[in-house]
């Protein structure tokens, strides 16, 4: 019961159980076996992955029986229609959230909000090029969400005083008046808003038509912080409907009243949101009960109690040194068993140590294991290491399109046309994998790599394929080549023409396109099977999709500008899978493994600056000026970090590993460890979770050292007498002494040392270029010398 005397709505579901299968036994005891019942509830739940999340908790909770779910609508990531489903079952359409325009699709805003930074750099007189100005508009798009999310106005920028600040920020307010004075117009052009404010304005109404008529089935907003003011100001209307509730994610109800208020002050801190929130329902935080399904925990409460007290406010450390005396010293010591801390030399040893840990879990019957770390790179690297044992494990937390094969190939095709048919970026493109010209990859390659030893390696060629041409004649390769050369030109024709004439971005990208297939059919598939198939492919060909329709109507763009455009576009964009590949290991990333549970799960990468991420105010506002102007500080972003790691924590066995070392520099431990390793040091219990780290390091050593090395006697080269060179040179005989390898291989094998691709020309070249235009010269001229004879020298030298 509330101080008010009504029975509580808010409810709060402890780190130590799974969120989504206490919620599922929770709504599925509440419908009292009533099928009907259960489906005419709505849950509110922060992302698409949380409501897949809770599908599976009600089939595990039913044990397998076919059940009519509630409404499952994710608050992360709303739709239309979703909410029109809602007001249907509310008996109260939800208006004029209906009628809000469309999303503006991201790319054509970033390039929109490009063009409108390069027509003020013009009017300054420093206009930016058109990828500088692509990645600002970048920048620029994630401050527009970060203030259509929070409800402000940009109105409110001209309140802030510029002569207040120092120059540079002077300056970048009267940049801002992109935002104020010339967005809200391009806007209006095309019929659409922002994602974000799209996004709260359907909180918004959903909260109106609920408040104006509340519906009378249950409605549970469940797991979410209310990080975001329009998603709190829904909770509060649910927490008031009549068969509302709302149930929070772990909230710390033993902290005393002096620690919670300070709690509050502190955006860094991982109970700050819940407790912002509850001051804005209006509730104490006595009044939040246990939800009453979440009694069987798997970790021991103590271990949630550890955590809290591990991240708590700086002015509850002092009582640390008391604990190691205090009653429930004991418990926070048994609370670490399962707790596992692993400090690796490198990246490459923590993901040999993850995978590890991640392989032997599958020994377990039934076991469920998952990796959750922000560092993309380290989960690249640990799925790549469960290749070891034959398991595909995908990051669901998506990976770079840039790096992908699609995406790598766009990129070095883009830049080989681009510059001319340098020799580095050309073969990079033509020695892809999806390189094939219409003919076998194999022979393909093996035209490649004539063309490289023909014309390639020593001084560049001239620009061009007339160039490549010229620089082929004479050759032996030329003849075979000159065919191969002369359909590679037909197909790469109209784009270098694109790039070469400045046409307008669209045009660029459908002769781009049309290239970039050409060259990667194959003699059995069309280069448009090979290039867009698979999730890669999908995601590739959906982004050359809106990136050709956002650039309609946009400016001539010049050729040699595009590569670094298109790379530039192109960074951000992430290839996701659409299934689990596997059902009993998982990769996720922190956002994605909120609400999750698994039996076993790896916290990796925690060090500071990776998790968590270093605090950006952004290059637009300073501290000051975001206070002033109503956003939120940049510390909020780790309180909801630490809440995710605390959560994460409470895991039945969970492993914490980090890299000491980083591209051979030091690293910093994440604070959350640092603070863990000062409350265990007060509690005396320093190597209870780093008993094992050891064992854990010599079976990743292990892995790639061999059981029984067999010693091999020194290289001795030995060939045949009649192999063997007959006469030498003085030379020759001191390179023997000195290196008798060298003479093998130049001798004996008759191998030849390669020129380096794409050298710069040295003093033999400039010797012989001097000498042979002296020798065209002399022959142009045997007797008489012409009339200027300067300028007929430098002719021949040309």
């Amino acid at each position: 019961m509330t101080a008010g005397g009504r029975p509580s709505t808010i409810f709060t579901i402890p780190p130590g159980v799974s969120f989504v299968d206490a919620l599922a036994r929770g709504l599925l005891r509440r419908a009292d076996g009533d099928p009907l019942a259960l489906a005419r509830g709505t849950v509110l739940l922060p992302t698409r992955r949380a409501c897949r999340a809770l599908q599976e908790a009600f089939l595990r909770a039913s044990d397998g029986r076919a059940l009519l779910l509630p409404r499952l609508m994710p608050l992360g990531d709303l739709d239309a229609e979703e909410f029109l489903l809602a007001g249907e079952a509310a008996a109260e359409p939800v208006g004029d959230g209906m009628d809000l325009p469309p999303v503006m699709p991201p790319l054509k805003r970033q390039l929109l909000l490009g063009q409108l930074i390069q027509h003020m750099g013009k009017m300054r007189g420093q206009a930016p090029s058109e990828d500088q100005a692509v990645r600002l508009a970048g920048e620029l798009a994630r401050l527009l969400d970060q203030v259509e999310t929070e409800g402000l106005d940009f109105a409110r920028l001209d309140a802030l005083v510029p002569e207040e600040y120092a120059a540079h920020w002077q300056i970048t307010l009267k940049f801002l008046a992109i935002l104020t004075e010339q967005w809200p117009a391009v806007q209006a052009d095309e019929g659409c808003i922002g994602p974000a404010e799209r996004r709260r304005r359907l909180l918004e109404a959903q909260a109106r038509a609920w408040r104006a008529r509340p519906p009378g089935d249950p409605v549970i907003a469940a797991g979410s912080t209310g990080s975001i003011p329009a998603t709190a100001e829904l909770l509060s209307v649910v927490a008031a409907l009549p068969n509302g509730m709302v149930v929070l994610p772990g909230l710390d109800t033993r902290a005393d009243t002096e620690t919670w208020a300070a709690i509050a002050q502190d955006p860094a801190h991982p109970q700050h949101g819940l407790a912002v929130l509850l001051e804005r329902l209006g509730v104490a935080r006595a009044d939040v009960m246990p939800w009453p399904d979440a009694e069987r925990g798997e970790t021991p409460p103590a271990r949630a109690r550890l955590a809290n007290l591990a991240l708590g406010p700086a002015t509850a450390t002092a009582a640390w040194p008391a604990l190691k005396d205090s009653a429930e010293a004991g418990e926070l010591t048994h609370a670490l068993e399962g707790v596992t801390r692993i400090d690796c030399p490198g990246p490459g040893e923590e993901a040999r140590v993850i995978a590890l840990v991640l392989r032997r879990a599958l020994d377990e019957a039934g076991c469920r294991a998952a990796l959750v770390t922000p560092d993309r790179g380290l989960a690249r690297r640990v799925a790549a290491e469960l290749g070891r044992w034959g398991l595909q494990v995908d990051d669901s937390a998506g990976s770079p399109l840039a790096d992908s094969a699609p995406g790598t190939f766009l990129r070095l095709s883009a830049e080989m046309a681009a510059g001319g048919l340098a020799p580095l970026a050309l073969l990079a493109a033509l020695k892809h994998p999806f390189s094939a010209g219409g003919a076998t990859p194999g022979a393909f390659r093996a035209r490649v790599r004539a063309l490289e030893r023909a014309v390639l390696r020593g001084p560049r060629p001239a620009a061009g394929f007339a160039g490549l041409r010229r620089a082929l004649k004479g050759t032996k390769a030329g003849k075979d080549l000159r065919g191969w050369l002369t359909g590679l030109e037909k197909a790469a024709k109209p784009f270098l023409s694109a790039l070469r004439r400045g046409k307008s971005l669209e045009a660029i990208l459908d002769t781009h396109v049309a290239f970039a297939e050409a060259l990667a059919a194959s003699d059995a598939e069309s280069g448009a099977a090979r290039l867009w198939a698979g999730e890669a492919g999908t995601a590739a060909a959906r982004f050359m999709a809106e990136l050709r329709d956002a650039a309609a109507g946009a400016p001539t763009l010049a050729g040699e500008r595009y590569p670094a455009l298109l790379a530039s576009l192109l960074a951000g964009q992430v290839v996701r899978p659409r299934y689990g590949s596997h059902p009993r290991l998982a990769i996720w990333g922190p956002l994605e493994a909120r609400l999750q549970h698994v039996d076993l799960l790896v916290l990796g990468g925690l060090n500071e600056g990776t998790w968590p991420a270093e605090v950006d105010p952004g290059p637009w506002l300073s501290r000051p000026m975001r206070a002033e102007f109503g956003l939120p500080p940049p510390e909020r972003r780790i309180g909801l970090a630490a809440h995710d790691f605390a959560q994460a924590f409470a895991a039945p066995r969970v492993y914490l590993t980090r890299a000491s070392r980083v591209e051979g520099a030091p690293t910093v431990p994440s604070r959350w460890l640092l603070r863990l390793d000062a409350l265990l040091q007060a509690l005396e219990a320093t190597d209870a979770i780093t008993a094992d780290a050891e064992r854990w390091l010599d079976w990743a050593a292990a892995l790639d050292r061999p059981e029984k090395p067999v010693p091999t006697p020194p290289p001795a080269p030995t060939p045949p007498l009649q192999a063997r060179p007959r006469a030498l040179s003085v030379t020759r005989v001191e390179t023997w002494m000195r290196d008798p390898y060298d003479l093998y291989a130049r001798d004996i094998l008759c191998l030849k040392r390669l020129d380096p691709i794409d050298s710069d020309p040295g003093a033999a070249d400039f010797g012989n270029l001097v000498h042979g235009a002296l020798e065209a010269f002399l022959t142009a001229y045997p007797k008489d010398l012409p009339e200027d004879p300067e300028a007929a020298l430098l002719d021949a030298g040309r």
